[in-house]
C-alpha cells in the first residue's frame, strides 16, 4: 500500500511497500557499495544502521512490512500484520493473525517503544497494519489492514501528551465505505492507504473489489476531513467520493498502489494487473463537490506495448503495482517488478515520468545494472522532495558475502539513482542489508527523508519463497497476507540517521576540460567531472596574471595558470580536491570574423563558409547550430527551413592562443520545385464524363492534388467532372517536402460540352 508521508508515498501491497520522501518511514540501512556483477559482494564493515526491536516477535509476523517516518525523523511507525494475539503455534493455522501496528519514538539511547496502536474492533486475520502512512509533523497515522472479507482503515491522532502518553492506543475515527461488497474475493480495503502532508486528504483503497460489474477491479475512496477535524466527526466515516477508472478492467487490481501529492490536489491509483496507473486532479470546485463517482484525469498505460492493450492480458510485468511521487505531485515513478528485462523473467523495471505543460512523458526506465532474474526490481520506490534522487528496492537481489564467500540467495537490495540537474537519471551506489540473511526481501521498503536520510525494511527475513512458481509466487495477488510467507523469524527494519552516518571519500573529482590553451584577455569555462553527493565545485588558480571568476579562467598575459577543484563536504562525504591541471594562455590573434557577404540561401544548396582575420597558423573550422542545419568542413546547408549560427575557430599555433569569431546567422528558405504544370494533351470533354488529370513537373515526394473553378465543375481525387455546359480551369499544386516549396502550376481550362 501506499501511504503519503512528508514528501513522498508509502506503498504497500501483498507484495510491496514502498515509503518515499521524509515522511516515510522504517529504517535502513546499511553499509552501501557500488554496484556489481551479479552477485553483489557485500562487505561487512561500517554497519551503523540501527535496529527497530520488535516489540513482540513472533515466526511470519512480517515486523517491519510497513513503515513511515516523521520529517523530523524521530517518529516512526511500524507494522507487524501478521502478528497474532492469540498464536500458540504460528504454523499449526490456528493463529488469531490481527496485526499490530508499533509507533517508536528516537532518543539518544536508539529506537523507543512509544504505543501500540490497537483499534478498538480489531480481529482474528484483520492484518492490520498492511499498510501505513504518518504526516511530516508525525501527528497523525493512518492504518490499513485488509481483513478475512471487507478490510478495515483507521486514523489515530498524536495525543495531547504525546504518543508515549499510554501504552496501547485506540483510533480517532475508522474509514469506511457504503458500497463495500464481499465479492469474489472480497475488497481488501485498506490494501494502500495515503495521505496529504497536511492530513486532510486521506485515499484508501480495496484492490478487490467489485466495481462497474466487473469482478475483483477495485476501487478507490476519498476522506476529506471536516472542518472541525477528524477528532470531532464521530467513530465511523464514510467516504466523501469514490474514484474508479474510467473503464475498469476485471481483475485489474485497481488500488494496489496509491499516492497523494503534498497539497493533496492530485491522486495516484495504481492498477498493476491492467498495466494501468490512473491520475486524479482535483477538481476546480474541490474533492467534494460532488457524490458522484470522479473518474482519471489521465490514464498512463504500461510502457511496454506488448502489455498495455486490454488491459494487461497474460502480461506479469505489474506496472502500477509501486508508485512514488514528489511533493509537488509532477514528478511520479512506476514499478514494474514482474518484467522481463533481456533473458531475466521478473528482473523488474521502474518508469520515471513528468508532467510539464499539461502533458505526462515518460523520461526514464530503470534498471539495476547487475539484475539478475526474479530480482523484482521495484518492488519499493523512494523519491526525493526534489526529485533529483531515487532508491529502488529489489528484494530477491543475490548478494555475496565477501567475509565468508557465501552467496546469499534472495538477500535483496536497494540502489540509488540520481537524477542532478535533470541530466538524465543513473545509478549511484548499491545497499546491503548489515546482515544478509536467505529469502530476507531486503529493500522491501524503503524512503529517502528531507535531510538525505534513507530507510530499508526487511519483513520476510530468512523466509523462502510461498511456491515454487517465483512469478507466480511474486507477482499473484493473495486472499491474505497470511498466504505470502511461509515458515520463519520475525521481519526487521532499519533506521539510518544523519547523526550515525560516517562520512566517506567522494568518486575522484577531476577537472574535464578537453581543450586546455587559451588566449589572452579571453576566458575558459571551466568543468568537472567526478565528485559524488551535490556536485557544486569551486576553482583556485595560481600563475602571474592568472584569475577565476566563478567557473571561468582568464590571464591578462602570457601564462601558465595551474588549476584545481574542489567539491565540498556534503551529506555525508568528504570533501574532494582534484588534481592540479596547468592551462596555457597566448598572444590573441587579429580579430577573426565570417566574411560571407551573403547569408541566405535556398535548401539543398550549399553555402561556402569564408573567414578573415586571425594570427598564424592554427587550422580554420567552422561550428553550426539550428535546426535542419548541416554542415560539412566549410559547406553550410540545410535540409529545410533553417536558420543557421555560425562560429568560425582558428586553432592555437606557435605563441598565439585559439581565436573565436562572433556568431553569423544564415538564412535557408525552401527552395523552388522545377515547374509544374497540367500535363492532359486532350482539353475537352463531355458533360456527365470524367476526365482523369495529369500532371508533369515538380520536385520532391510533396502530395499532387488539383482545383478546380467554374459553375458546376468538381474535382474528385484526379477526376474532372462538371454538370452543366462550359469552361473549367484547372490548377495543379504539388506539396512542400524536404528542401522544396510548395508549386502551383498555371491554370489550364478545359471545355465540356452538353451530349447530344
Amino acid at each position: 500500500m501506499v501511504g503519503k508521508v512528508l514528501a513522498g508515498v508509502l506503498v504497500v501491497s501483498s507484495f510491496a511497500i514502498v515509503t518515499t520522501g521524509a515522511g516515510a518511514s522504517t529504517t535502513t540501512l546499511t553499509k552501501s557499495s557500488v554496484a556489481r556483477t551479479a552477485p553483489t559482494a557485500h562487505p561487512n564493515s561500517s554497519l551503523d544502521a540501527t535496529q527497530f526491536q520488535d516489540p513482540n516477535p513472533q515466526l511470519g509476523d512480517l515486523f517491519g512490512y510497513a513503515v513511515s517516518l516523521s520529517a523530523d525523523g524521530n517518529i516512526a511507525v511500524v507494522s507487524a500484520p501478521q502478528y497474532g494475539y492469540n498464536c500458540p503455534d504460528p504454523w499449526s493455522g490456528n493463529c488469531s493473525l490481527e496485526g499490530a501496528a508499533y509507533v517508536f519514538l528516537r532518543s539518544t539511547s536508539g529506537w523507543v517503544l512509544a504505543t501500540t496502536l490497537s483499534p478498538s474492533d480489531i480481529a482474528p486475520h484483520d492484518g492490520f497494519g498492511a499498510s501505513v502512512s504518518i504526516t511530516p509533523t508525525g501527528s497523525q497515522i493512518v492504518v490499513g489492514g485488509l481483513g478475512p472479507n471487507l478490510g478495515k482503515a483507521y486514523i489515530f491522532m498524536e495525543p495531547l501528551n504525546g504518543w508515549d502518553a499510554s501504552p496501547s492506543l485506540q483510533q480517532t475515527a475508522e474509514l469506511a465505505s457504503s458500497d463495500l461488497t464481499i465479492g469474489l474475493l472480497g475488497s481488501h480495503f485498506g490494501m494502500s492507504v495515503s495521505q496529504s502532508d497536511d492530513g486532510e486528504t486521506v485515499v484508501v483503497s480495496g484492490k478487490y473489489q467489485d466495481a462497474a460489474g466487473l469482478r475483483v477491479a477495485g476501487e478507490a475512496w476519498l476522506y476529506q476531513a471536516p472542518t472541525a477535524g477528524w477528532r470531532a466527526s464521530g467513530s465511523l466515516i464514510n467516504d466523501s467520493r469514490a474514484l474508479l477508472p474510467s473503464v475498469s478492467h476485471e481483475f485489474g487490481y485497481f488500488g494496489w498502489a496509491t499516492a497523494v501529492s503534498a497539497d493533496g490536489s492530485r491522486i495516484f491509483v495504481g492498477a498493476p494487473n491492467a498495466q494501468r496507473i490512473y491520475v486524479f486532479d482535483r477538481p476546480t470546485e474541490g474533492w467534494t463537490s460532488s457524490s458522484a463517482i470522479l473518474n482519471e484525469t489521465v490514464e498512463i498505460a504500461n510502457p511496454n506495448s506488448n502489455c498495455n492493450s486490454n488491459g494487461g492480458g497474460s502480461c506479469n510485468d505489474f506496472f502500477g503495482q509501486v508508485i512514488a511521487t514528489s511533493p509537488s505531485g509532477d514528478q511520479i515513478m512506476v514499478g514494474a517488478p514482474g518484467t522481463t528485462v533481456g533473458d531475466n523473467s521478473v528482473q523488474g523495471l521502474v518508469y520515471a515520468y513528468h508532467h510539464i505543460d499539461n502533458v505526462w512523458s515518460l523520461t526514464s526506465s530503470l534498471s539495476a545494472p547487475d539484475g539478475g532474474a526474479y530480482d523484482q526490481f521495484g518492488t519499493a520506490i523512494a523519491l526525493s522532495s526534489d526529485g533529483q534522487t531515487a532508491f529502488i528496492g529489489s528484494p530477491n537481489h543475490a548478494v555475496l558475502d565477501v567475509i565468508t564467500d557465501t552467496r546469499i540467495f534472495k538477500a535483496g537490495a536497494a540502489y540509488s539513482f540520481s537524477n542532478m540537474n535533470d541530466a538524465g537519471w543513473s545509478e549511484t551506489q548499491e545497499i546491503n542489508s548489515p546482515t544478509p540473511m536467505p529469502y530476507a526481501n531486503y529493500g522491501w521498503t524503503l524512503s529517502i527523508l528531507s535531510g538525505g536520510d534513507y530507510v530499508i525494511g526487511a519483513p520476510a527475513v530468512s523466509q523462502p519463497p510461498p511456491t515454487a512458481n517465483a512469478r507466480r509466487g511474486s507477482m499473484q495477488a493473495k486472499s491474505r497476507i497470511a498466504h505470502a510467507i511461509s515458515k520463519g523469524t520475525p521481519g526487521a527494519a532499519f533506521a539510518r540517521i544523519s547523526t550515525l552516518i560516517r562520512a566517506r571519500a567522494q568518486q575522484p573529482l577531476t577537472i574535464s576540460n578537453s581543450s586546455r590553451i587559451g588566449a589572452v584577455g579571453t576566458s575558459i569555462s571551466l568543468s568537472t567531472s567526478g565528485g559524488s553527493g551535490t556536485i557544486a565545485p569551486t576553482f583556485a588558480v595560481t600563475g602571474a596574471g592568472c584569475s577565476i571568476s566563478g567557473a571561468r579562467l582568464s590571464a591578462t598575459l602570457v601564462a601558465t595558470c595551474v588549476v584545481t577543484a574542489t567539491n565540498p563536504a556534503n551529506g555525508n562525504y568528504l570533501v574532494a580536491h582534484s588534481a592540479p591541471v596547468s592551462f596555457h594562455f597566448s598572444s590573441p590573434q587579429s580579430a577573426l570574423k565570417i566574411s560571407n557577404s551573403k547569408l541566405s540561401g535556398a535548401a539543398g544548396t550549399a553555402v561556402k563558409l569564408t573567414a578573415k582575420g586571425g594570427t598564424g597558423s592554427g587550422s580554420l573550422s567552422f561550428s553550426v547550430s539550428g535546426a535542419n542545419c548541416t554542415l560539412s568542413g566549410s559547406s553550410l546547408n540545410a535540409t529545410g527551413l533553417a536558420q543557421c549560427v555560425v562560429t568560425a575557430t582558428k586553432a592555437a599555433s606557435a605563441s598565439y592562443g585559439p581565436a573565436v569569431s562572433p556568431t553569423v546567422k544564415f538564412t535557408f528558405a525552401l527552395a523552388a520545385q522545377a515547374a509544374l504544370k497540367v500535363s492532359n494533351s486532350v482539353k475537352k470533354g463531355t458533360v456527365g464524363t470524367a476526365v482523369k488529370l495529369t500532371a508533369s513537373g515538380g520536385s520532391g515526394s510533396g502530395l499532387l492534388s488539383f482545383s478546380v473553378t467554374g459553375s458546376g465543375c468538381a474535382i474528385s481525387g484526379q477526376l474532372l467532372t462538371t454538370t452543366k455546359a462550359g469552361n473549367c480551369s484547372v490548377k495543379a499544386t504539388k506539396a512542400a517536402s524536404g528542401i522544396y516549396a510548395v508549386a502551383v502550376s498555371p491554370a489550364v481550362v478545359f471545355t465540356f460540352t452538353a451530349k447530344k
